[in-house]
């Protein structure tokens, strides 16, 4: 074969590949990579990898080309700032908007979560920068003509989808992973005892239907509120009560997916800014929290907030509160009349509790952070953790009353006291705003989804 006809056939090979890509994008572009402007339409994008951490500032110039995310210790001191500060974690299957690029990360929005401080009059988007391939953009699924109406609307609002929610991590084989509690389905049809949902391949980018037991998961049927908020409790206690082990405290986290035991203990380093220099108050070093032999990679748990919000909106609760000061500043609080009931909220500055049992003795779960000595999830009765907190009817009262809230020891003496305290009522999360309103990216996708599940 001559030189010239040789050219010729490997150019044509060459063309002919390309044809054969037609649609997909450059290399990098079918999952994360941004190219183009933004629209209405191609700012939404779906996660394909179980958990993404999201940092919330952006990568400085010498961050660029680096891996930020790899840093990420499980919590940190609340006296300064640190330098890479987790903001929320994300799902698998969860829908995020894009809102800006820079280096390998995407800007995004998380359309079910939303800040709100006393000064603001009204609720804030949450945004946080995320590694661009944990993210497939719309635009990118419809080339390769993936149903986007098996994909979950990212709100606990109605639509003509059927979900279902991990209540415990669950790992699918033909994506060799494992997906955190939390993460949401869209259910095909329920058997005897599993379900069948779509899942989107991570590696294929298909749409496929997956088996999963029935026993793991929470469906989103009609249910009165009452039986919503007896779902979030349960899995509240659930989460907090693990026969084998616990569910670390992560700063930041909203996942799970690896639990911890006696081989995971709590240990610290110095706090370093990002000069690499060892962060000082009053004199003193400043110190992160971690945990030997964690898995590699993401780190995963909750925080006391997100322990509330993960387990809410499973249940389908809309409850989009990011952290204990929007909480305050959206829920009702407890008036003379009311009773304390399962799911409401005890919070003080800095710390929110779920009221998990008022009949037969008071308790209550957290995530309790690493400087008490916890840095776990776990239930206990009041009385241990506060002072006279025998009954619920004797803890509502001592509100009502304006008594502060002491908090105990293990050792049962006097930790400290609190003057500002509330009782939250979790069925005015109801009574709240949607976050998504005027949002035409999030609407339209609603829209769509209604049309192709008729």
């Amino acid at each position: 074969m001559s030189r010239k006809i040789k050219y010729v056939y490997i150019v044509g090979l060459f063309f002919l590949f390309l044809s054969s890509c037609a649609g997909l994008g450059q290399e990098g572009d079918i999952k994360g990579k941004m190219t183009g402007p933004f629209t209405a339409t191609s700012k939404l994008a779906v996660v394909i990898v179980p958990v993404a951490d999201a940092i919330g500032g952006g990568p400085n110039k010498s961050e660029l080309n680096k891996n930020r995310f790899t840093k990420l210790p499980c919590s940190y001191p609340n006296s300064v700032e640190y330098p890479l500060n987790r903001m929320h974690q994300i799902l698998y299957n969860q829908v995020i908007k894009i809102c800006a690029v820079r280096g390998k990360e995407f800007k995004v929005e998380f359309p079910n979560l939303f800040l709100q401080s006393e000064a603001q009059k009204s609720p804030q988007p949450l945004t946080a920068w995320i590694l661009q391939n944990s993210v497939v953009l719309f635009k990118n699924l419809r080339r390769r003509n993936v149903r986007v109406e098996n994909i979950p609307y990212p709100l606990q609002e109605r639509t003509r989808q059927r979900v279902a929610t991990l209540r415990f991590p669950y790992h699918i084989v033909s994506h060799r992973r494992s997906y955190s509690a939390g993460t949401r389905f869209v259910l095909e049809r329920e058997e005897k005892d599993q379900l069948v949902v779509w899942a989107l391949n991570p590696h294929r980018l298909k749409d496929e239907k997956v088996y999963i037991p029935k026993k793991l998961c929470l469906i989103n049927d009609r249910k009165t509120i009452e039986k919503k908020i007896a779902d979030y409790v349960r899995l509240v206690k659930l989460w907090s009560n693990l026969e084998k082990g616990y569910i670390p405290y992560i700063l930041g986290g909203a996942s799970w997916i690896n639990k911890c035991n006696s081989s995971n203990a709590m240990t610290s380093y110095p706090f370093r800014d990002a000069k690499g220099v060892s962060v000082t108050s009053n004199g003193r070093k400043c110190y992160v929290f971690d945990r030997k032999k964690m898995t590699k990679g993401v780190k995963t748990g909750y925080d006391c907030s997100s322990l509330i919000y993960s387990a809410a909106q499973a249940a389908g609760i809309p409850y989009y509160y990011k952290n204990t000061t929007t909480a305050l500043n959206r829920l009702a609080k407890a008036k003379k009349g009311d009773k304390l009931e399962k799911g409401d909220i005890v919070w003080r500055p800095g710390h929110v509790l779920v009221v998990t049992e008022v009949e037969g003795g008071l308790k209550l779960s957290q995530a309790r952070g690493y400087s008490s000595g916890y840095g776990r999830l776990y239930e206990e009765k009041g009385k241990v953790l506060f002072k006279g907190a025998n009954t619920a009817e004797k803890f509502m009262s001592d509100y009502i009353l304006g008594k502060p809230l002491v908090r105990l020891r293990k050792s049962g003496a006097v930790s400290k006291t609190f003057k500002k305290w509330h009782i939250l009522k979790i069925k005015s999360a109801w009574n709240g705003p949607s976050v998504i309103k005027g949002n035409a990216a999030f609407i339209n996708f609603k829209r769509e989804i209604n049309e192709k599940s008729r």
